[in-house]
């Protein structure tokens, strides 16, 4: 299962290097002033792909800062799909997908992987990569 949350173009293939969390905290994981995760890993230009946000309302603004200074990433894909994620891609652009743990369970940390979206129904979509 993926499905297309938000986008903010008309591209219908995102790809990039995949950072992949279990979960984070947006306000306490992300530097928007390096666009790095506090394990040091860049998510600039990069897929950051994780179950879930946790955290407060905040967080949403961390990922626009992200979006502000450039360092944001090209997508983020999540399980379970929250208002933290959801309001903060918005706000920065940041195109938003939602996984199923399946497709979570494929992902592998620093591969290829891209969003292909589906040209005629435009919520759906696939993860292709290095699997």
């Amino acid at each position: 299962m993926c499905r297309v949350i938000y986008m903010d173009d008309s591209r219908y293939r995102i790809c990039g290097r995949a950072v992949k969390l279990s979960y984070i905290t947006l306000l306490g994981d992300l530097d928007p002033e390096t666009g790095t995760l506090s394990d040091g890993r860049s998510i600039r230009d990069r897929v950051l792909v994780y179950i879930q946000a946790v955290g407060s309302t905040v967080g949403s603004y961390v990922l626009y800062a992200l979006a502000k200074r450039g360092n944001k990433p090209r997508a983020v894909l999540c399980v379970e799909l929250d208002h933290l994620t959801l309001v903060g891609c918005v706000l920065g652009g940041i195109d938003l997908f939602q996984i199923g743990k399946e497709e979570y369970d494929r992902v592998v940390e620093g591969s290829e992987i891209c969003v292909e979206v589906d040209k005629i129904n435009r919520e759906e979509c696939h993860i292709a990569g290095d699997e």
